[in-house]
């Protein structure tokens, strides 16, 4: 048998085949779910079939010595997990014996099975050295490798994960055969880490808190995922590890969001070569400027890697297979940097990618390093790219992944590329109202379509609607009739994506933001002469308009600052100014001109400014309400509307309006669908317009045979 490939060797026992080489585990033919620690065990003690294999041994073996890891818990849950395969039981083993204070044994049968040559007789080597020397080279816990055969294999996209709700930011383990990622769970009641194998539609929940888990990451030696823990209503995340396994979570440091505040995805996170260093990136503070830095997975130490220019900070960092290059994203192009020994940059970044598009993001490397493979975000579309890092080539969209396609990942051997395919549906509703703060009836809808519309606001004389829809293919703003009829697109040459419009108080105007090229500025136009008038002018983004009470002032959410703060500016043009020091998202005064609300990148807070001596004051501020939707609030004369968060987390949407005079709050109506951007009171004080999902999601794709 020595002579026999060890592509042909199998072992078989109790109605189950391994195969060594594929890293397998079948019944009756049929594929058995096992993990690479599971898997490597069952390795082991089928070499050692019928002794006793010390614990200690096991953890030599599968977790060396460097390895910072919680063995007892670890173990236990591989041995656990291994006995679900099989169909065993600690009390009545078959397979897998416990011998107490010492470790463990198998106490089947195994044999060997040699497909090929048939007629080859068996040799008098004994199969169980071959089998050891088997098991040794899967001391990575490599248990799955990709078939390459004589001829290249037709490509196809097909789904890796079919679940109901968001499944996002997929990360394959070294050898391709595992995928972590994201997702909220059966119920969608709580985001965290799962790992699954590909192919197999059984996922393994990782961690459990009670917070949000995002943006896993594989290690390179396959010991460690990588996670962010965070909160929708804060700018600032945790970074976490867990074994690949499950088991003891250990917090090594913070990054920040680095996004429009409290939008979801969080950050990226990325691992060096050597699995020493997780990369991260973080805005200024204490000093320090922003940019991606890195953390020491066992140390602790935080130290600069790349410095990001004034106003602008890096992410989505990632890192080529042999550490020698670094792909990351910077304001909405693709970069990449040289590095040298000790992980440093050698030289400055080079621009990959440059378009007139918002968003260029999320970079991963091909197997050979020669491109980077990233998602360009076009309004309400995305797409994947590929992008020759020497220059050699220009930027080309890669074929047959759609138009919903989105953070790439890639197998280090070549072969495999996942990606997130989203499928969402956003209709405008409309509810009537008693009184300020009672409902007075059930919510109806008003302008449905099968993409996405949201942000819609009533026109003060109350017969038109302006609101932004991607129904033409990216972002764009549009204007209807009362009844949601009509609909007509208002262009802006050059501007892939728009948002948050809002009616100045006399119905002449409307405000909005729009990205054009790599900036967001803030612009004006009259809806009967559409003709854009840009009011911004900064290389920071300047987002979520609205007016002051008396029209002569727009307010503005902008991160000259390096945070994002409350500014105004005259509408006539003019000299810009700070409103509220400190982190603020977006701001509305109400309609006598008594307060300025604002929500703060701390915790989602809802906050009221009283006027006083003409000019608000912030020193008298009173919190509202906490983990309040940025994008979904309203202010009227009597009090103010909110979205909050937490329930969204909990399972059960609301509106709900807090009251000026009385102090109090009560909830206008509950939805189980959440809602998107946007809410509007009528003028009249009859109504209340928002955006909810009727259709919301997204699923794993694996292109398989990518080149």
């Amino acid at each position: 048998m020595g002579s026999v490939p060890r592509s042909r060797i199998r072992l078989r026992f109790g109605g189950f085949e391994v195969d060594l080489a594929k890293g397998e585990l079948r019944k009756h033919g049929v594929r058995i779910p096992l993990q690479a620690q599971p898997f490597h065990i069952l390795t082991i003690l089928l070499e050692r079939q019928g002794e006793v294999v010390p614990r200690e041994e096991l953890r030599e073996r599968i977790w060396p010595s460097d390895t910072f890891v919680e063995f007892e818990h670890s173990l236990n849950t591989a041995i656990n997990k291994l006995r679900r395969g099989l169909g065993d039981s600690a009390d009545a083993p078959r397979f897998i014996e416990t011998v107490p204070k010492r470790g463990y044994r198998f106490a089947g049968t195994v044999e060997p099975v040699v497909s090929e040559p048939k007629q080859a007789p068996r040799s008098t080597l004994p199969w169980i050295a071959v089998l050891a020397v088997s098991a040794l080279s899967l001391a990575g816990a490599l248990h799955f490798r990709q078939r390459v055969s004589g001829g290249a294999a037709p490509s196809k996209v097909v789904p890796i994960t079919t679940f109901a709700g968001d499944e996002r930011r997929p990360s394959f383990s070294p050898d391709g055969s595992q995928i972590a990622f994201t997702w909220g769970g059966p119920n969608n009641d709580n985001r965290d880490i799962y790992v699954m194998v590909v192919g197999n539609g059984q996922p393994l929940r990782i961690t459990s808190d009670p917070a949000m888990d995002g943006a896993p990451a594989w290690s390179p030696d396959g010991q460690w995922i990588s996670f962010v823990r965070w909160s929708p209503s804060v700018v600032k995340g945790d970074v976490y590890i867990v074994p690949a396994l499950g088991g003891a979570e250990r917090k090594i440091g913070e990054t920040s969001t680095l996004s429009r505040p409290g939008s979801w995805p969080p950050p990226v996170t990325a691992w060096t070569a050597d699995s020493k260093w997780i990369a991260v990136p973080q805005e200024a503070r204490d000093g320090k400027p922003a940019g991606l830095y890195l953390i020491a997975v066992g140390a602790g130490e935080n130290r600069l890697l790349i410095a990001s220019p004034e106003h602008i900070i890096d992410r989505d960092p990632a890192f080529s297979w042999d550490g020698s290059k670094l792909a990351f994203s910077r304001q909405h192009s693709i970069y990449v940097v040289d590095l040298e020994q000790g992980i440093k940059p050698r030289g400055k970044p080079r621009r990959l990618t440059e378009s007139s598009v918002p968003f260029d993001r999320a970079p991963a490397w091909t197997a050979d390093q020669k491109e980077v493979i990233y998602a360009r975000w076009e309004g309400n579309a995305t797409t994947l790219w590929r992008v020759a890092v020497d220059g050699s080539t220009a930027a080309s969209p890669i074929s047959g992944t759609g138009t919903s396609a989105a953070e790439p990942a890639l197998t280090r051997g070549g072969g495999r590329l996942a990606f997130v395919e989203t499928h969402d549906q956003a209709n405008i509703w409309q509810i009537p109202l008693r009184s300020p703060g009672q409902s007075a009836g059930p919510a109806e809808p008003l302008i449905v379509s099968s993409r996405l519309d949201a942000a819609a606001a009533y026109s003060p004389d109350g017969p038109r609607i302006v609101f932004f829809s991607n129904r033409s293919g990216s972002q764009r703003l549009w204007l209807a009739s009362r009844d949601g009829s009509k609909p007509v697109l208002l262009n802006h040459p050059g501007t892939i994506l728009i948002g948050t419009p809002k009616w100045s108080p006399d119905g002449r105007y409307i405000v909005y933001d729009a990205a054009v090229g790599s900036n967001t500025d803030i612009y004006v136009a009259s809806p009967d002469n559409w003709q854009p008038r840009r009011l911004t002018d900064n290389p920071a983004n300047d987002l979520i308009p609205s007016w002051s009470a008396d029209g002569k002032w727009v307010y503005f959410s902008s991160d000259r600052s390096g945070v994002f703060e409350i500014w105004k500016k005259p509408f006539v043009g003019g000299e810009e100014i700070r409103v509220i020091p400190g982190e603020g998202k977006h701001a509305k005064e109400s309609p006598d001109g008594k307060y300025l609300c604002y929500v703060s990148t701390d915790r989602g807070k809802l906050w009221l400014v009283p006027r006083r001596d003409g000019e608000f004051d912030p020193q008298r501020k009173k919190l509202v309400a906490e983990d309040v939707h940025y994008l979904v609030f309203e202010v009227v004369r009597e009090g103010v509307y909110f979205y909050n968060l937490d329930r969204i987390r909990l399972g059960s949407a609301s509106l709900r309006f807090y009251n000026f005079a009385t102090g109090r709050t009560n909830v206008v109506a509950d939805f189980r669908q959440s809602l998107y951007t946007g809410l509007s009171a009528s003028y009249d004080g009859r109504w209340l317009m928002f955006s909810k999902f009727e259709k919301t999601g997204s699923d794993l794709m694996l292109y398989e045979g990518f080149r």
